[in-house]
């Protein structure tokens, strides 16, 4: 298989670099307008002066130098990074008695000054590489209308989120999410829920990094995905407000309000978000016993209803020219209504129906999340120079309680003589989580010294009671055969790190490694059951680039990563959705670790670019989830470590601007998985291949209108038990501008075949279920956006730190 892939790349790589005749070169430095510090990974582009087409691109390196390739010609030139406004230089001459031309220093501020009168209506790219991640530009992506941080990453090349909020990439669920370089108290207790609950209109950008450095944790095996979320950085008042109506019910209204000074900057967001709406959840199960085959059906329709409040406030303190002060308090608040009715229809071997039981339950939910941070950033004299100390606290608390009624019948539907069943279910969890950090950059000549320390606590408390009302005595006991506990969790992890990058002639490098040390204790108050762990891993990174003819970059990269078992795998009391399926955590479970390399390239086009990327993962002690049936005919899932997974994959993405008036984005994403299962069973070895493939397109009409189309596909995906049916869906929207760009209105459907169903089968002894899972039906948007004065959104800047990549 490696063989193959690596055939495949070799050939891509021929197509991409084709011989080209390019005898003049455009050099020079990009800098900060303030703090003359280098701006790294900035894209540079050059533009024929004749029609504005794109000729050629490139990256600065670490010392914010590039240098282009080209014919010769008359050009513009422009650079641009997050957090500032593009630089512009005209004027450029190129031809046989000057074939080289120096742009000097490039100062870029929050200011643009537009050099030789060239005056271009820019915006940002939608997606931006460098040597270690890429940046994809959401803000304006009109698909994005009413919807929340899942739907935006649901249109992220390589990216999949399943029916329970489950982030994936490559294929690989075990990926590290962040808000603003951070864990964050805004995603809580479960992360997946509570990306559900972020506005995609308050995101600016989301950064996929599938290969980490050592500045990042080493924690996510697929990678890290970190979600930046606006901010202005322009002086005086400035504001956004963005209202959304949806049928069914979905509503959110977002206000991001910015006042700025010379020395400070005052900051606050808030949004109300209301949902409301039916899904379905079914299964059929076939069970053997003995050559006899019985039959389950289950039928499930549920309404989810939900209110969320997301604030936040924050100040940036210049205390002088080198020293910034910034704190922020984020707080967010959900409360959710849930109810679900299921029809349970059981079958003899001959397929006729024997008895139904109907089920409802009535759910309800609450919690509460706040985030408290604190940063300084220390500018020295020597240009390149910084310190960086961030605190941070985080506090969750969440509550969930459930009323369940069952009535048995006959197969004529009469009520059977037994009296109602009736259950209940409280859970009340908490989660407090200390983050210390500091990190020290050091400019060497031609390279830079990066190390830092940092320090994690988390400490978990849950409390979780099954009870069920018996007749006899008019009362509530404990459930029968379940465990009501309380569950104690804490995790310290302690960190350090050392990288060095910088430019060897053409070649960028950046090369590092870490060190964590990880505590981990757990407790069942009840049966005083204990676990400890303690163990010191080393995680080395490197990373390299060289531009090579044509403009191109071709990037090489390793990483050592881990992936350790969260407390709600390692809790051993139950947990159930319904009667048939129950959840059990493993207190044994042990960390998976991964060895992860790729090698990939882009190349550039007048008016369009293709990047490839062929990726290879090791993983040892993978945890996968195993279904097994028990004697009473109850499906209990646990999680285990098996041997190892190997993971090789092809990832192409393709942009092009056809015309002025239409832009094209594709991606298509192979890979195969092979999971060796066999410490548990033979029957868990699995071999299967994949593919997902996005596509969007953005058309402008002019006058201010404009329309996007978003794509998806997956195609069947195979796991230890069984598959994953192929599953698509597509997206429209339409927007109008006015008011001279400050106001928009758009109109968006969302799934418009309602085909986001989930389909899967498993397989297991003696037992074959298939399930169908839909949370969310075809929806329609309206939006209205208005922007107050200036609103532009940046990411950190001179008054704050930039994303933290620890």
């Amino acid at each position: 298989m490696t063989k193959f892939l690596t055939t495949i790349f070799v050939l891509v790589n021929a197509c991409l670099v084709m011989a080209q005749k390019e005898p003049a070169t455009i050099s020079g430095t990009l800098k900060d307008a303030t703090s003359q510090a280098p701006i790294e990974y900035a894209t540079v582009t050059v533009y024929s002066s004749a029609d504005s087409s794109l000729v050629a691109g490139a990256l600065t390196d670490s010392l914010g130098a590039f240098t282009i390739r080209t014919e010769f010609g008359s050009f513009y030139l422009k650079a641009e990074f997050i957090g500032y406004e593009p630089v512009f230089l005209g004027g450029i001459e190129l031809s046989k008695d000057k074939s080289e031309f120096n742009t000097g220093d490039l100062m870029a501020g929050v200011s643009a000054e537009l050099i030789d009168e060239v005056v271009v209506t820019a915006e940002k790219n939608r997606i931006q590489n460098s040597i270690d991640k890429k940046v994809f530009n959401v803000e304006k992506d009109i698909s994005n209308i009413g919807g929340t941080a899942q739907d935006a990453l649901q249109n992220i090349p390589s990216v999949d989120v399943d029916s329970d909020g489950t982030i994936s990439l490559r294929g690989s669920s075990n990926v590290r999410i962040l808000i603003n370089g951070k864990p964050s108290g805004l995603t809580g207790i479960s992360s997946n829920a509570a990306l559900a609950q972020i506005p995609a209109n308050m995101i600016e950008s989301i950064e996929v990094i599938t290969n980490p450095s050592v500045k990042y944790d080493s924690e996510g095996m697929a990678g890290i995905i970190n979600i930046i979320l606006k901010k202005n950085a322009k002086k005086g008042l400035n504001g956004l407000v963005s209202l959304t109506a949806g049928y069914p019910w979905n509503n959110t209204g977002t206000v991001n309000i910015d006042y700025g000074t010379k020395r400070v900057n005052l900051n606050a967001s808030y949004s109300l978000q209301q949902k409301a709406g039916p899904g379905i959840n079914n299964a059929h199960r076939e069970t053997t016993v003995n050559d006899t085959t019985s039959y389950i059906d289950q039928n499930g329709d549920f309404s989810h209803n939900s209110i969320t409040n997301l604030g936040k406030i924050g100040a940036d303190f210049l205390l002088n020219d080198r020293n910034t002060l910034s704190a922020s308090v984020s707080l967010r608040n959900s409360a959710g209504h849930n109810l679900n009715t299921t029809e349970y229809r059981y079958s003899d071997f001959n397929d006729d129906l024997t008895n139904i039981r109907l089920r409802n339950s009535d759910q309800t939910n609450n919690s509460l999340n706040t985030d408290y941070s604190l940063d300084y950033r220390k500018k020295f004299k020597k240009e390149g120079r910084l310190f960086s100390m961030n605190a941070q606290f985080s506090n969750s608390y969440e509550k969930n309680s459930e009323t369940i009624s069952q009535q048995s019948y006959d197969a004529a539907y009469v009520p059977d003589s037994s009296p109602e069943l009736q259950q209940r279910s409280n859970s009340n969890e908490g989660q407090r989580t200390l983050l210390i950090q500091t990190d020290y950059t050091h400019p060497i000549k031609n390279a830079k010294l990066e190390t830092g320390l940092k320090s994690t606590i988390q400490q978990i408390d849950k409390i979780y009671s099954l009870e069920q009302y018996d007749d006899t005595t008019a009362s509530w006991i404990p459930w029968t055969g379940m465990v009501s506990n309380r569950f104690l969790y804490n995790q310290g992890i302690y960190a350090g790190y050392m990288m060095l990058g910088g430019k060897i002639k053409k070649l960028e490098y950046q090369v590092g490694i870490r060190a964590e040390q990880t505590i981990v204790t757990s407790k069942l108050i009840e049966t005083n059951e204990k676990h400890n762990y303690n163990y010191l891993n080393f995680f080395p990174s490197g990373h390299f680039g060289i531009p090579v003819k044509g403009n191109n970059l071709i990037k090489l990269s390793y990483s050592r990563r881990i992936k350790r078992p969260s407390y709600y795998t390692l809790n051993p009391f139950w947990s159930f959705s319904d009667p048939l399926n129950f959840w059990v955590g493993n207190p044994t479970l042990q960390p998976e670790y991964t060895h992860s390399f790729e090698l990939g390239e882009t190349k550039y086009w007048k008016k369009s670019n293709l990047s490839g990327t062929v990726y290879y993962r090791y993983t040892s002690n993978v945890i996968q989830r195993i279904k097994v049936l028990d004697s009473t005919g109850i499906a209990i899932t646990k999680p285990y470590n098996m041997n190892n997974m190997n993971s090789f994959g092809l990832e192409l993405a393709y942009s092009a601007n056809v015309g002025k008036w239409w832009r094209l984005n594709t991606s298509f994403n192979f890979f195969r998985n092979i999971i060796d299962g066999r410490n548990v069973g033979p029957e868990y070895s699995t071999d299967f291949y994949s593919w997902t493939g996005k596509l969007s397109s953005t058309i402008n009409f002019g006058k201010g209108w404009s329309a996007m189309q978003m794509f998806n596909y997956r195609a069947p995906k195979g796991s230890t038990q069984g598959t994953r049916h192929q599953m698509y869906f597509l997206d429209l929207a339409l927007t109008k501008e006015f008011l001279k760009g400050k106001g928009s209105l758009s109109f968006k459907v969302s799934d418009v075949f309602n085909s986001k169903k989930y389909i899967n089968d498993i397989y297991g002894d003696g037992y074959y279920i298939q399930s169908t899972f839909q949370f969310i039906k075809r929806t329609f948007l309206l939006s209205f956006n208005y922007t107050i004065n200036n609103y532009k959104q940046r990411r950190g800047g001179d008054h704050t730190p930039d994303v933290e990549m620890f």
